[in-house]
């Protein structure tokens, strides 16, 4: 066995005999801020993870497949960003954690012939996502899957969208996965409601947010989005598909009359 301490806390162990016995490891209270400075800053903005994880998995090689299976736990956690670079200008000084989780984990199991994985997470009294796989290793693999979510606290926003402050509705469907790796096919429908959110950089504030994911009998989906931004009316729509050649996910934008930068030095109105 080969195993590393951390100073705060926890220990990783793994014990390797391969190719006949394959890898096997495990962990114990490992801090999640281990990793923190191997994560790249979000638009200049440092992320900070707080939490545990507990690790459990083996994988030994089965011809051209795989062969074990792992399960990664969280009891619970959460992940805030630094300040802002110019927070102190606006009055938006940190809220404290984007994200507050409870009871994550990730359970993984496969075999030659099957890959089998599910996903559960929940937000501490603001909703959930869970999720299920099951494939094979080759591209003709039949695929299923499942996800279910129900989000009401879309401050995680931060995370992947640049300048966005304060996001607030609700996320809520049921997306299902058939077809093929290859070929994957798309089911289910999910919907954003009551969402809003501000741009302080730009002098922005989107309001009456709403938007739909529809899968199509065609394997694809619809996509259809609106908010208000000043007098007027943004519009996005579009689809997600992985037939042809073309870009998998292509949207329209338009709209009359929409605020689309409101400070100081500049304002904008615009019809896209």
């Amino acid at each position: 066995d080969a195993c590393l301490s951390a100073a705060t806390g926890g220990a990783l162990c793994a014990n390797a005999d391969w190719p006949r016995e394959g890898l096997t490891v495990r962990g114990d209270a490992l801090p999640l801020a281990l990793i923190q400075p191997w994560l790249p800053p979000q638009n200049g903005r440092q992320i900070y993870l707080r939490g545990e994880l507990t690790v459990d998995g083996s994988l030994r090689p089965r011809g051209n497949a795989w062969q074990g299976g792992f399960r990664i736990a969280s009891k619970e956690g959460g992940i805030r960003l630094g300040e802002r670079p110019y927070s102190a200008d606006v009055g938006n000084p940190n809220r404290g954690e984007l994200v507050r989780y409870d009871q994550f984990s990730i359970n993984a199991e496969f075999d030659p012939q099957h890959i089998n994985a599910k996903l559960g997470v929940g937000f501490q009294g603001n909703g959930f996502i869970d999720a299920k796989f099951d494939t094979g290793w080759d591209a003709y693999a039949p695929l299923n899957g499942e996800l279910y979510m129900n989000m009401s606290r879309l401050y995680w926003l931060e995370l992947f969208v640049a300048e966005i402050d304060q996001p607030k509705g609700l996320i809520e469907g049921h997306v299902s996965l058939r077809g093929t790796r290859s070929q994957p096919l798309l089911g289910g429908d999910a919907t954003l409601s009551d969402f809003s959110a501000d741009y302080p950089s730009m002098g922005l504030t989107l309001s009456e947010g709403k938007g739909r994911f529809d899968a199509l009998p065609d394997g694809s989906a619809k996509i259809t989005a609106s908010a208000k931004s000043g007098e007027g009316t943004l519009n996005v729509d579009g689809g997600l598909s992985w037939y042809g050649e073309g870009t998998p996910l292509q949207l329209n934008i338009r709209g009359q009359n929409v605020l689309a930068y409101n400070t100081s030095e500049l304002r904008i109105i615009a019809n896209p």
